[in-house]
């Protein structure tokens, strides 16, 4: 089954993308009401509390040191729920690092159920 299938509707999903924008997806319209979005700097304090069921960082973490970026990878897992996803973009790669997610996909990683870290 597609992750995210309850939360975001996709081409040909009434609601998705048509036309030019078929691969794009959108927040399902009953979902909206609970998703924010808005500008963060990642390298300063961060307002949010979570626990949160899914974080976008894509494209964003290719532009920081390994240990910048280790350190926000980090600070994502800490606000995710016992089984949240973190999606990343399709040049960044978490290989290597402790982290405490599984890969489930391309550029979708989920938080381990027991919270152990376990290298990509």
């Amino acid at each position: 089954p597609r992750h995210g299938a309850r939360l975001l509707a996709g081409g040909g999903d009434p609601g998705g993308g048509v036309g030019a924008k078929a691969d794009l997806v959108r927040v399902k319209p009953d979902i909206q009401q609970f998703v924010t979005f808005r500008q963060l700097n990642l390298l300063s304090g961060w307002p949010m509390r979570g626990p949160f069921d899914l974080i976008f960082c894509r494209n964003v973490v290719i532009y920081f040191d390994a240990d910048t970026k280790a350190a926000l990878v980090a600070r994502f897992i800490r606000l995710l729920s016992d089984t949240g996803y973190l999606l990343v973009g399709h040049s960044e790669s978490l290989m290597g690092m402790q982290s405490g997610l599984c890969t489930v996909g391309p550029t979708a990683h989920q938080k381990h159920k027991a919270g152990a870290g376990q290298a990509l």
